[in-house]
């Protein structure tokens, strides 16, 4: 995996990367997201500014019941250091309504009543690119879209997964080279325990496993090809989280499969890295 003397080029390759596909390829000058004030959205945004001009990024908050006050003034914060434009809507009487419509398999905490937030918020984005003309930017890192966790037409919503390349612990130190000279991403976002605020007081790790025995396990599949001892060898992680890793990456292949497209670096950072050895 990478460290934090990588960063510089996955920096560099990322927004090379995202100006070349959305930009020169696709012929958009103008890109949206959604802030959620988490630091997934965070780095896209800041990665977006450098590649397109603080005029040319627009991003929307859209809190739900479930958003804690930290997450709506940390988005806030970045907004206003990014110079960007961002508007704010809420979609608790959108929720409400498919309550109404729907309520029979929208039962409190219930699968299906966690994701209706995610699509309620990509309908809303994708409304915007329509409108406006926006490329739409898919937030979603490696290590959750390898573990389905993730909501289908939802937050997978947009044209491109900026940093789909990169595993959840690799976005915190890219977090950190952006914040390098100056705080652009408010310290709260990138100190705060990492949560999809499917409900009050939910927070990822504790639906998942820590996100450093994740990161390891799933980097360590795509070098063993998916052999347990293999795997085992090579994290020192103990072989039922292994075969439970495995089997949740087996299962939602399926939505791994229909995230959008990322900007491919791995390769490219791993040959500059053997050239600098």
């Amino acid at each position: 995996m990478f460290d934090k003397n990588d960063m510089p080029e996955v920096h560099e390759l990322l927004v090379e990367g995202l100006r070349r596909e959305v930009k020169m390829k696709a012929g958009f000058d103008k890109v949206i997201l959604g802030l959620s004030g988490g630091i997934d959205s965070a780095v896209v945004a800041a990665l977006a500014v450098d590649a397109f001009g603080c005029d040319n990024v627009n991003v929307l908050s859209m809190p739900s019941r479930h958003s804690s006050g930290h997450s709506v003034t940390d988005a806030a914060t970045l907004i206003n250091t990014l110079n960007i434009t961002g508007d704010h809507i809420k979609i608790n009487d959108i929720h409400q309504a498919f309550e109404r419509c729907i309520g029979n398999v929208l039962k409190r905490g219930s699968l299906s009543y966690q994701n209706i937030q995610a699509r309620i918020r990509g309908t809303i984005i994708m409304t915007y690119c329509n409108h406006h003309g926006f490329f739409g930017l898919a937030t979603g890192n490696l290590t959750e879209a390898m573990m389905g966790y993730c909501t289908l037409y939802g937050d997978t919503c947009g044209g491109i997964e900026v940093i789909g390349d990169l595993f959840k612990g690799e976005v915190f130190l890219l977090a950190e080279y952006i914040n390098r000279d100056s705080e652009v991403i408010p310290r709260n976002i990138i100190d705060k325990a990492p949560s999809a605020e499917l409900f009050d007081d939910q927070e990822d790790e504790k639906d998942l496993f820590p996100y450093p025995i994740m990161d390891m396990v799933l980097h360590a599949m795509m070098d063993a090809d998916r052999d347990i001892d293999d795997i085992h060898a090579l994290t020192k992680v103990n072989i039922e989280t292994i075969n439970k890793i495995v089997a949740r990456v087996d299962k939602n292949k399926f939505k791994a499969l229909q995230c959008p497209p990322s900007i491919p670096i791995r390769e490219e950072v791993y040959r500059r890295m053997e050239d600098r050895q």
